[in-house]
Order: structure tokens, then sequence, then C-alpha cells
């Protein structure tokens, strides 16, 4: 499931079309009880219309989203994809690291000048690091498995629900007759030689009827699991080389996306700017990227695992409860804004400048007063003001960057007044922001990594 903030930074590279061209596009989340049909909870990614351009999710296999990303990179013609090359060894220099590869039974050597391990759960690059993945494996195993169902069964509107088995399980619809099947807390007697089985049973409680067709299926175990640093020197870690967690609320996927968004604008500096401050970029990334896992994604990984698999009785009157809370089984939107990441802060880095209440956040995309999006297309950092053009315009013209009028009341409301500057990173977070304060060059040099503005 690609939610709303990682689809944000897939337009920003331009490849959002094509997601929405071959995935189910999901404004909202519903999910029903399959034995009565009755409506469990409601996620309204709809009620996030006013803060981002993309109120809705995609179910996209995760085989499909890599095809998409490896064509949109080959296309550039400006990477070099090698398949079949193993990290054999890495030393690391205090001006690039030297890769030892095997390929095709024969030793290459690599010189660069950065290495980003984002080679998976057991990653070569993180072990000739010497970065251990700490943290802890949760007792339950899930069960994934995408089944194609009988055209009749098509249920296009919601997600058929199971409450009552010893796991939450559920449908996700990935397309016409194409489901996924996600079951987090599977019996311990499921294994290889019975798992067609269990899919099939659990097929006939979601759909009424066995699949037609099973694409795909597997077992593993969850952790949650994060290193204690993202970098060593000129060597990076990201995705689940860097962190695990249990895939409850689709954040794994979603996370690692944006590990590598927030890293890519980080080395586009450094690479492109002779006044990058190449420790403090790279500093930013691990200290911005392993706070934002252990502060916001932990801890709602592990409420979300906990309710997955709690008792059945229990979950099923959680449900209950929560749906009389929240008004006619539908969620608060905090909740809807929580799952789509679209609260994305960071309270860890070198680079954030000032205290300021919106320094760390992630700017809401808002609807400027010419019908588009405040900052449609944009990929390098801005300037945002609001009553203040003469200052802002000044400190534009000597960084270089565009000037946007922020004058409008969603804003008021995030920066806490009409009045303020602020520097809006690339990727979209508040690098530094003053109220009344004059407008400071250093300070955004310093919140995009400029050297000797410590």
């Amino acid at each position: 499931m690609i939610l709303p903030r990682t689809i944000e930074i897939l337009d920003q590279l331009g490849v959002a079309d094509r997601f929405l061209e071959e995935g189910n596009r999901v404004p909202h989340i519903r999910l029903r009880n399959a034995p009565d049909g009755q409506q469990l909870t409601h996620f309204d990614f709809t009620d996030l219309t006013g803060e981002t351009a993309h109120p809705y999710a995609i179910a996209l296999a995760q085989d499909r989203t890599e095809r998409i990303l490896l064509d949109a990179v080959q296309a550039t013609g400006l990477v070099d994809v090698r398949f079949g090359v193993e990290v054999a060894s890495l030393s690391i220099g205090d001006d690039g690291i030297d890769v030892t590869a095997h390929q095709a039974g024969a030793h290459t050597s690599l010189a660069a000048d950065f290495i980003v391990g984002a080679d998976g759960a057991h990653s070569i690059v993180r072990h000739a690091m010497g970065i251990d993945l700490a943290g802890k494996t949760y007792p339950s195993r899930a069960l994934l498995a995408d089944i194609e169902v009988p055209a009749a069964r098509e249920q296009a509107d919601f997600w058929p629900t199971l409450l009552r088995e010893a796991g939450l399980v559920v449908g996700i619809r990935f397309g016409p007759r194409i489901f996924r099947i996600v079951a987090d807390a599977i019996d311990d007697r499921v294994d290889e030689s019975n798992m067609d089985a269990e899919v099939d049973r659990l097929s006939r409680l979601l759909f009424a009827a066995p699949p037609t067709r099973v694409v795909w299926r597997a077992i593993y175990q969850k952790h949650q699991r994060c290193v204690p640093t993202f970098r060593r020197g000129r060597a990076m870690l990201a995705g689940d080389a860097a962190h695990l967690n249990s895939p409850a609320g689709g954040q794994g996927m979603n996370s690692s996306i944006q590990d590598a968004h927030n890293l890519a604008w980080k080395l586009g500096r450094i690479v492109t700017e002779d006044d990058a401050d190449v420790d403090a970029l790279l500093d930013s990334y691990a200290g911005e990227r392993r706070g934002y896992v252990i502060e916001q994604i932990q801890p709602f990984t592990d409420r979300a695992e906990w309710f997955e698999t709690a008792p059945s009785w229990l979950r099923a009157l959680l449900v209950t409860v929560g749906g009389r809370i929240t008004g006619a089984d539908r969620t608060a939107p905090a909740m809807a804004r929580r799952l789509s990441m679209l609260d994305t802060r960071y309270s860890r880095s070198v680079l954030l400048v000032g205290d300021d209440r919106a320094v760390g956040k992630r700017l809401p995309d808002v609807l400027g007063p010419n019908g588009k999006r405040l900052l449609a297309g944009n990929r390098d950092a801005v300037i945002l003001h609001s009553q203040r053009e003469a200052a802002a315009a000044a400190l534009g013209e000597a960084l270089s960057l565009p000037v946007i009028d922020g004058d409008l009341a969603m804003l008021a409301e995030f920066f806490g007044g009409d009045r303020y500057i602020a520097l809006i990173r690339p990727d979209g977070i508040v690098g530094w922001a003053t109220a009344t304060g004059a407008p400071s060059i250093a300070a955004c040099r310093h919140a995009l990594g400029g050297i000797g503005m410590k």
C-alpha cells in the first residue's frame, strides 16, 4: 500500500501517474466484517484534501512498484543498474569507499565517493560497516497471499475482514479480482506443507469462495528493529537494511522510500554545491530518519501490532467501542492523517535551525488562490512568506531561491500566526522559520547544509 506522503514524493519525481495507471486508487479504506457485512471502520483520506494533492492511497504489488521505479531510473540515462552483483567487502576511507564485489564468479573492484546500503534485512553492506540491527522479534508470524477471486465475489468498495481469527485478517484489493490476504497471526502449525490449504480456508471465509488462482504466498516472522546509526563515514543505510517493523499500517516500504527521498537531495547538494558541508548533510540524514523511526514509526506499529494480534474478543470490542466514539464507524481525520504519514516531523537534526513551532515539520501542500497546489512541481528549496513580501524577496534573491506567497488560513494555523518567513527544503520540510525576526541568510544556508554556517 502506497500512502499519501509517499505519493507526494513519487509526484515530485514525476512518476505518480504511472502508479495511478497500474494501481488501485484508494480514497477510502473501509473494513467490513466478512461474515455479516457490518462496516467496522473507515479511514477517509479525502479529509486530507486541504493539505495534499493526493488524498488517497494506491494499492499495488511491490514487484510492480519496483518495476516502475527501475524503469524511471533507467530512463534518466544517469544510472548504471547492475544485477547479480554481491558486495563482498568494504573499505571506508575519509574521501571515499573501496568495494570488492562478486559478479558471475569473478571479483570486481569499485571505487565510489559514497555507498548506500539498501540491500534488505540481511544487508551485506550493514555487516561490512560493523553495525547490528538491534531490537525484538514479535511472537506471531504473518501470512501474505495474492489471490484471484471469482468474478461474482469481487468486492470493489471495501476490504473484507475477519476479526475473530487468531490475528486480524484483511483482503486488500489490488485490482480487478486480485486481492492480497494479510493474516497477522497464523497458527504455529501452518508451514510450507499446508500453506495452500490455509490460503484456501481464509479465502472461503473472506470471499465465500476458494481462489481461482494463487499468484504468490509467503509466511514470515515480524520484527521491530533499528540500527544505532544510519551512517558510518561515507557509508549510509536505508530501508530494511536500517530498520524493520511490523507491516501493520503499511509503514515499512513507505518509510524506506522516504529514507531515500531525505538522503537524495542531500547527496545531490554534496556533489553539486561547492559550499556543501558533507558531515552536516549526512549527519542530518542519519539523525532525522533514525529519530523518525524511533519516535513515530515504532510506537505506531507497536500499537497496531498489539491490536491486530490481540485476543479476538478484545479486538471486536475495541472496534465496536471505537466506532461509537468516532461516530458511525468512521475514524477521526487525525488517525487518517497519521496513517497517511502526512504528519512527518523531525526533531533530531544538525540542520534544523531555531525553535519556531513549524521547524522540522512537513509543510501542508495547500491550495493557493489560483487553484494550484502551493508546491506543485517544485523540486528545490523555496522561501515561503506571509505579509513579509519585501524581506522574503531580498532573502530569495540572496539565496537564488524562488519566493512563494503563503498568506493562507491553513498555513496561518500551521505557523501559529499570519506573518512569517520560512525556508522550505526540497523534501517539503520546514528548515528554518521566523514570525517576527529578521530574515537570516546564514540560517537558511545552514538549513540547506552550507559549509561554515553552524
